[in-house]
């Protein structure tokens, strides 16, 4: 009773009993680290500082908290000058960022670089094939070309051209660190090589320009087509609505290799100093390593946009005989459109531009600035979402969805004509077995949906929600662990190290105050503890998994992220 009386509500009781429910954590015994770049003209030179922030001469500052060991995430917090362009350009500002980021974060880069080659190139000795390699060097050829040609003209070509700064100052700042420590465990990196890093959602699909690599369904089993798209999608992913229109929630579940597990939350904020306007200054991300992007992906802006997505497999591989390097990944062209757009239909016209035709996704824009919990009001174009193959990407108005309680995904296109176009019209007409897994309405994780998401009533149970596995009790799942919200591989018959690797989750009240939800780690709340100790799904291909610089087990608790940059 001694705690009721500190509460004066209702709600405020149910809110923090979720809260305990959840087990968030709030004492951090990790220190944080800031630091600054000075650069200086006359010179033409970088210093780094690990200091007190230093926002009047620095050209970027940061705070960085190392504490994946402890909660399962590092957190940075990375913003640039606000000086004007006569003092420091937009170029030199993002180049100043990435320097700083890489100079600080270099460890936590070369393990995640490790960890990522060895997954995605096992089959070449963790080392990028060199038709990987020409896509690359002829893709920032091609990249250069734009940004000399359009970058002092153009909005589009300046963000492209302040994002190459930012990613060639990320491996400067790696590089530079590196050549000062002399350590011989850590080893320089190319730029062509650091790609991989950046691209790694594209790379699954940039394989298939060696079509040797591309898949023939027709000669696979049922098991060999499941387990090998499971291992190239990623994610579920949940918008839901109070009856009422109170409160929204949202929230995303990552699909991924177990390689994947060293997670780092971002926030970048970039004041423009010259004539272009952009607008979000700020872009939270659920990220790794180096990565500019968030590669899961989970995305909030400060112009109230929260864009997230779930990945789409693509059954007619013919699709894939028109990749061009002349193109922008899907990690540049998202965040151009993180940056350029303030609504959903702008987001998606953005994002199509230079479309590579790899990492192909449904994305889906939610338009905070359109709901008005207060009024109960969700109004037109609220959600919007792009669905993208090679070719052009389609897009619609869904908030209509949205107003009926929820929307979801789970990797399956929802528009028609993307379906007919990615095949899988054709493959479930040819492969009926296949229907759990892949037909929009009737596939298992569109069941637990349909038939869960009226349990959510607040944080605890939206988080219960999205990191559901009881595939061995629940009859939808029919006990395959891929038929599930948060698959596990590594307790399923693939035996795969790959599952649902964390979740991050909010809701449009908490948002407003600039707090948000992170659990990273194998879900673990019907089945047991993820630890790589006990695991047995390393035996088939130890190269794949050596897991440099991660922890053993993923008993990690939900932690509370509060935005420091969002202003």
């Amino acid at each position: 009773m001694h705690l009721f009386s500190f509460i004066h509500s209702h709600l405020l009781i149910l809110f923090y009993l979720s809260i305990i429910l959840l087990n968030v954590s709030f004492q951090r015994k990790t220190e944080s680290i800031t630091a600054n770049i000075y650069y200086s003209k006359t010179s033409n030179k970088f210093t780094v500082k690990q200091e007190p922030i230093n926002k009047n001469q620095s050209l970027a500052y940061l705070k960085y908290t190392p504490s994946y060991e402890e909660e399962g995430w590092d957190y940075l917090s990375l913003s640039s000058s606000d000086k004007p362009e006569s003092i420091y350009s937009d170029a030199l500002k993002h180049y100043g960022m990435g320097y700083l980021e890489g100079y600080i974060t270099y460890k936590r880069i070369y393990d995640h670089y490790r960890n990522n080659n060895n997954y995605k190139f096992y089959k070449n000795n963790g080392t990028m094939p060199s038709y990987l390699e020409n896509f690359f060097i002829k893709n920032l050829q091609f990249i250069k070309k734009k940004c000399d040609l359009y970058s002092n003209s153009d909005p589009y070509f300046h963000e492209v051209n302040n994002f190459f700064n930012q990613m060639r100052g990320v491996l400067d700042g790696y590089n530079t660190r590196v050549s000062k420590e002399n350590d011989p465990n850590i080893k320089q990196i190319s730029l062509v090589h650091f790609m991989a890093v950046i691209s790694v959602g594209d790379i699954d699909e940039l394989e298939y320009l060696n079509k040797t690599q591309r898949p023939n369904y027709k000669n696979m089993t049922i098991d060999q087509i499941k387990n090998y798209v499971n291992e190239r999608l990623h994610c579920s992913a949940l918008i839901k609505v109070a009856n009422d229109f109170s409160n929204v929630w949202f929230g995303h579940t990552t699909w991924s290799g177990y390689n994947r597990l060293i997670k780092m939350f971002k926030e970048y904020r970039y004041y423009p100093g010259g004539e272009f306007n952009i607008k979000a200054n700020t872009i939270l991300i659920s990220s790794y390593p180096g990565a500019l992007n968030s590669n899961d992906d989970f995305y909030l802006t400060s112009a109230n946009l929260y864009v997230m997505e779930t990945t789409n497999n693509v059954f007619n591989t013919t699709l894939f005989d028109n990749l061009t390097p002349e193109s922008f990944t899907c990690w540049l062209r998202t965040m151009l459109a993180l940056r350029l757009a303030d609504n959903g239909k702008e987001w998606c016209e953005i994002f199509e531009k230079y479309n590579s035709g790899t990492y192909n996704n449904q994305f889906m824009v939610l338009n905070l600035n359109l709901i008005d919990t207060n009024k109960k009001i969700i109004s037109d174009g609220a959600l919007y979402i792009s669905e993208q193959l090679p070719g052009p990407c389609e897009m619609m108005d869904v908030t209509d969805f949205l107003r009926k309680g929820y929307w979801p995904s789970y990797n399956t296109p929802f528009l028609k004509g993307v379906r007919t176009r990615a095949g899988y019209d054709k493959i479930l007409e040819e492969r009926p077995e296949l229907y759990d897994s892949y037909d929009y309405s009737g596939c298992a994780r569109a069941n637990i949906f349909r038939r869960d998401e009226s349990k959510v009533k607040d944080i605890k149970s939206f988080f219960d929600l999205l990191r559901y596995n009881d595939f061995k009790n629940d009859p939808l799942s029919k006990g395959d662990a891929g038929n599930v919200i948060a698959y596990r591989g590594d307790l399923d018959t693939s035996n795969s190290c790959f599952g649902a690797t964390d979740l991050k989750f909010s809701s449009i009240n908490d948002i407003k105050n600039k707090k948000l939800f992170l659990i990273n780690g194998p879900t673990k709340e019907q089945q047991e503890v993820f630890d790589w100790t006990k695991t047995k799904c390393i035996e088939s291909n130890p190269l794949r998994f050596k897991t440099f610089g991660q922890v053993d087990r993923y008993d990690f608790d939900v932690v509370e992220y509060n935005v420091e940059l969002w202003e």
